[in-house]
């Protein structure tokens, strides 16, 4: 039987606290691989919903994404597009 797996292969924590994940799929038959592995690369930022995510990634942002880093992340955010609309 061929089965499509999608799993979370790298997770990178940037110094603001974003999370950069990969997603890989695969398909397998009876669990053996059978094609390459094709990618997503998405970003969750310090107060991003993480309840659908999968489960390292919910574990590594919910212990990450603090009150403290959310305020500074949000605040970061807010200067940087404050200094756009100057320009």
């Amino acid at each position: 039987m061929i089965t499509k797996r999608t799993f979370v292969d790298q997770l990178t924590v940037l110094e603001d606290g974003q999370l950069q994940i990969r997603e890989a799929t695969q398909f397998e038959e009876n669990g053996t691989p059978v094609s390459e592995k094709s990618y997503r690369r998405y970003v969750r930022v310090p107060g991003d919903d993480l309840a659908g995510e999968d489960e390292l990634v919910r574990d590594v942002g919910n212990n990450l994404h603090t009150p403290a880093r959310i305020a500074n992340f949000q605040a970061q955010r807010n200067a940087r597009q404050q200094g756009r609309g100057n320009s």
